[in-house]
């Protein structure tokens, strides 16, 4: 899977901008606030029609203008597809090969891209919320029954807790709550499974990641932590009646899961240094783009490698060669390892316009 044209039209920082790309590194080079992580957020909406850094969709429209519009022609394994994102009054429109989408799962998968910043570190560091929102868009990604299944155990989830509320601190639990409990347990019980497998899946290429690209020096792991036994959600929901009447919100199910990160057996997220911490985010995100091992992702790095060590810099550039196509961005040639400037498509970026460098 690559990238083979990039369009944009009054988004962000860009007024008209159309660009081509080959297979291999694309390094994005340009001081700080010229456009590049724009560019990068413009791919990353192709890929989920939700940006990673905005979730306001007006903001993304250049000042002045009514609409903006991202515009891309993605080459996969079964042909060539264009996705289309408009931006207008603050509404996205999502169109794939031309035809607009009804729903978000219709144009979810067509891009699978993998993006990658600074702040994902927290992936590994930061609240359960973080990780549950990580795993609710990859696997979207993949399976588009999951996104159906999210939407549905949200809706679920709040009418549960609403009526919850509605209850707090009697004796015995509402019919209306039970009620709404076999639901989410239905619904819950689908997500945890399909979790668990997407787990179960990158766990095992994100430990051998984390082995090259520390030197063979950290064993990285990562679990899935249910709030109740595969199965068993429905048993576990009737535990905890009396807590949730007395608290007034539903305490078992999917919405309240982690993942549990080690490395070398100790906790990533209070005992790992910000260099491992980082190393086992990006070992954890690169696994999940190999999983399609016939068509990976497009992974997109934005200003990483600079807050790498040398070593573990070059590790990753070797690392980036097993994708078709990739994306780095850098203020500078020395931001990057010589083995992703070997040979890249060096683009330099400066007040919203592009040229090679």
């Amino acid at each position: 899977m690559w990238i083979q044209e990039l369009r944009l039209s009054r988004f962000r920082s860009y007024e008209e901008l159309r660009l081509e790309f080959e297979t291999g590194a694309v390094a994005l080079l340009g001081h700080n606030a010229q456009g590049k992580t724009n560019l990068i957020e413009a791919i990353g909406l192709l890929s989920t029609g939700i940006s990673h850094r905005e979730s306001v969709a007006r903001r993304m429209v250049s000042y002045g203008a009514e609409t903006a519009g991202v515009w891309g022609l993605v080459s996969r394994l079964d042909g060539s597809i264009s996705l289309d994102v408009e931006i207008q009054a603050g509404r996205k429109t999502l169109a794939v090969n031309g035809i607009e989408c009804d729903r978000l799962d219709e144009f979810v998968g067509g891009l699978n891209a993998m993006v990658f910043h600074a702040g994902d570190v927290d992936l590994v560091t930061g609240e359960p919320s973080l990780r549950r929102r990580h795993l609710n868009e990859e696997i979207s990604k993949r399976r588009p029954r999951y996104l159906s299944d999210l939407t549905a155990y949200r809706r679920c989830l709040f009418q549960r807790n609403s009526a919850l509320k509605r209850a707090r601190g009697a004796s015995r639990m509402p019919a209306a709550v039970m009620a709404f409990g076999e639901e989410l347990a239905r619904l819950g019980e689908r997500l945890i499974a399909d979790r668990v497998a997407h787990v179960e899946a990158f766990s095992e290429p994100a430990r051998s990641l984390q082995r090259r690209l520390s030197g063979e020096a950290e064993t990285l792991s990562i679990r899935y932590e249910a709030s109740a036994t595969p199965g068993e959600m429905l048993r576990a929901l009737e535990g905890a009646a009396s807590d949730e009447l007395e608290r007034g919100v539903t305490l078992v199910g999917p919405h309240r899961d982690d993942l549990a990160i080690t490395i070398n057996g100790r906790s990533v997220r209070r005992h790992a240094s910000r260099g491992q911490q980082k190393t086992a985010a990006l070992a954890m995100k690169l696994a999940e783009a190999t999983l399609d091992a016939q068509d990976p992702a497009v992974p997109l790095l934005d200003d990483i490698m600079s807050e790498l060590d040398r070593d573990r810099r070059e590790r990753l550039g070797d690392e980036l060669a097993r994708f078709e196509q990739y994306f780095v961005t850098g203020t500078q040639k020395g931001d990057l390892s010589d083995s992703v400037l070997r040979g890249a498509d060096v683009r330099w970026v400066e007040e919203g316009r592009v040229r090679s460098a």
